[in-house]
């Protein structure tokens, strides 16, 4: 094909590559989140539910501010609190991690509607947002900054070498003098803090609003990266993406004519994660 007749399809092929992005803005939050909690030694399963805590909180809190900064910085705030709230329960109390991330998931998900009732007077969506309030650019570089700075902590910083010792020799850091609990608590906080910023842009910026369940899986999809790309930052936000694509690949192909019902490619991302899973199936018992 020459190169007049590539001309008419990049605008498409642009616009594709940005929905990428933009759709996989939650996802490689959530993922990022989670490769905190797990490389601390804490299987992490309430991804779900820390997107959807984001998710009510940034549209509850802008719309009662009217200010986007306002509203993100109590969100993240509150993901702090949830962090704190799962290292109390799966660190202090010690019950099984993963049956602490599927009552959080469940406990958000019960919640929600109780709060836009109280605060909306609606058990379902919180109201609209102002178009003005949205932001263009920033959820972009915060995500950018979110991957790099992790890097540089984990890599470059003594508590990243104690997050890798967390999660694979725990001895090793009571015997040098640190306190376990200490690391995995300032861990949980972090995956609290990215995860529901990663809620937040999913209900301000994906969306104008709140509605029931809008993570839609995309928690244990991040969950599912995390395990493919063995705990590997880059890799893992790579996979990320990849799953984006996946998720974006379903709306386009849904306007485009076929015998297929649409159904078919609503399910993409979620039989993608299966493979990937399946791929990986002794991923849960590995660490890179």
């Amino acid at each position: 094909m020459s190169l007049h007749g590539l001309e008419e399809y990049l605008p498409s092929l642009v616009q594709f590559c940005l929905s990428v992005l933009r759709i996989s803005l939650p996802l490689s939050l959530a993922a990022i989140a989670g490769f905190w909690s797990e490389r601390s030694g804490t299987p992490q399963v309430g991804l779900e539910g820390f997107l959807l805590l984001g998710a009510l909180a940034g549209a509850t809190l802008v719309k009662l501010t009217d200010s986007m900064p306002m509203g993100f910085a109590l969100t993240l705030m509150i993901g702090a609190a949830g962090g704190m709230l799962f290292y109390w329960l799966a660190c202090r109390i010690a019950i099984n991690a993963i049956l602490v991330g599927l009552i959080f998931n469940l406990l958000i998900a019960g919640i929600a509607p109780f709060i836009t009732k109280l605060i909306f007077g609606s058990t379902g969506s919180t109201p609209t947002l102002d178009p003005a309030l949205r932001w263009q650019f920033f959820p972009y570089l915060w995500a950018a900054g979110i991957l790099i700075v992790s890097l540089i902590l984990f890599h470059r910083t003594g508590f990243g070498l104690l997050v890798k010792f967390a999660g694979l020799k725990p001895e090793v850091i009571s015997s040098a003098g640190f306190s376990l609990s200490t690391v995995q608590m300032c861990s949980l906080i972090l995956c609290g803090v990215i995860s529901t910023s990663g809620g937040f842009i999913l209900s301000t910026y994906l969306a104008s609003c709140y509605s029931p369940m809008m993570s839609a899986g995309r928690g244990f999809m991040a969950l599912a990266a995390l395990i493919f790309a063995r705990w590997d930052l880059p890799r893992t936000f790579a996979m990320a993406i990849a799953f984006g694509f996946f998720e974006a690949a379903q709306i386009y192909l849904q306007s485009v004519n076929s015998p297929l019902p649409s159904q078919f490619y609503q399910a993409l991302p979620y039989l993608m994660t299966l493979v990937v899973l399946g791929l990986r199936r002794q991923g849960l018992s590995e660490m890179a």
